[in-house]
């Protein structure tokens, strides 16, 4: 693994252990024609590039098993030819719950338990983490794609409980308030928990929060620890990483999760904090992006030796023609002399394919988070 120097000023600590790495998209990695594009894309770039990671899906909702099945057989021959050509190669597991609804045609139906919203909304595409039926879909998609011999799986940011819109402060299924019943001792309807968390004085719905998070942050522990075990009893050396974003809701409990990944095997766990980046409109956004990632490197404690933080922004190749996007040169080396990491980049598939690839930078949107713990603290 390379080693690189911080430069900036004001950085004394030198970089270690850092280096690019690439997601790949599924049109790219998937045909062959566009996958020998790709490898000579790269290898004419080879010092922009030390790794990638091959996305599972160009789509965020969760998707049918025989999909998965069929990709990782594909999957194996993509991540042996990219070894042989000197890049370390995985898989950026895209939707493991579900990010949101979209393409529902080409999702995943079955006996699901959707996540529940507190409101009510129920989700199409995204599924609750503590559902039997899916932590059996879970054990089976990860045991295919860990068969395609990768060297790390990334576990991509819909392991969240919030924001898998149109569903919202889930998850409010049965099975989840069933559990936390069980856990603070009193039963609630979706309805009643909702009106309970502005009921009562600040420290009663405090109270009542915490709990709820901790709830929120059990159920995803115990589908990281089904992960971990399906991964690891097929291959222990297999690499497991998290992508995070400021989920409070969901407890931000980092460093616990990290240990859950590593499992008994004490595998080294990659990690990336997210948070967004710039705009080519408001550059200025570089800033707020920063304090994200430097809010989230605070949370992982002592990350172990050998584990990855990856930063954006979010490089991507392009067929469109453009102006390179502003923001993006100064973010990279911005947000990695704090982490001392890796910088991680997107490469997606041209809107025209016959266009050859060009690397243009991706700037992602920015969401406003209303704070669930700051709403508590507010007197009824």
């Amino acid at each position: 693994m390379r080693q690189r120097k911080s430069g900036g000023l004001g950085h004394k600590t030198a970089i270690s252990e850092a280096f690019l790495s690439f997601r790949i998209g599924v049109l790219l990695w998937e045909p062959d024609a566009r996958f020998e594009e790709l490898l000579e894309f790269l290898d004419r770039h080879r010092t922009a590039a030390d790794e990638v990671a091959f996305f599972t899906s160009p789509i965020h909702p969760v998707l049918p098993l025989d999909v998965i099945e069929r990709r990782a057989g594909i999957l194996k021959k993509r991540i042996a030819a990219a070894r042989k050509a000197g890049f370390r190669a995985g898989i950026n597991f895209l939707s493991t719950i579900g990010h949101c609804d979209e393409y529902l045609h080409l999702a995943l139906h079955g006996p699901y338990a959707p996540i529940v919203g507190l409101d009510g909304a129920r989700a199409g595409g995204s599924f609750c983490p503590n559902g039997e039926n899916l932590r059996e879909y879970v054990r089976q998609s990860y045991a295919m794609m860990a068969q395609a011999a990768p060297e790390f799986i990334w576990l991509d940011d819909d392991l969240r409980i919030d924001n898998h819109r149109p569903a919202n402060r889930g998850c409010c299924c049965e099975t989840c308030l069933r559990l936390f019943a069980d856990a603070v001792g009193r039963s609630f309807t979706r309805e009643e928990l909702r009106a309970a968390f502005d009921a009562g004085t600040p420290a009663e719905k405090l109270a009542l929060r915490r709990a709820w998070i901790a709830h929120n942050a059990r159920s995803l522990a115990r589908l990281l620890a089904l992960i971990e075990q399906t991964v690891h009893t097929i291959n222990p050396a297999i690499a497991l990483g998290l992508m995070t974003g400021e989920y409070f809701y969901d407890g931000y409990d980092f460093t616990t999760r990290a240990d859950v990944l590593a499992g008994p095997p004490k595998t080294p766990v990659k990690w990336r904090p997210g948070g967004g980046s710039g705009k080519r409109s408001r550059p200025v956004r570089v800033n707020p992006a920063s304090r994200k990632y430097g809010r989230g490197g605070s949370a992982r404690l002592a990350p172990k030796r050998g584990a990855s933080a990856a930063a954006g922004p979010r490089p991507r190749a392009s067929g469109r023609d453009g102006p390179e996007h502003p923001a993006a040169v100064p973010e990279v080396p911005r947000h990695c002399p704090p982490l001392r990491t890796t910088a991680n980049g997107r490469i997606l598939a041209p809107p025209r394919h016959h266009l050859p690839l060009r690397i243009y930078p991706h700037s992602s949107k920015k969401f406003q988070v209303s704070c669930f713990m700051c709403q508590g603290r507010q007197a009824g």
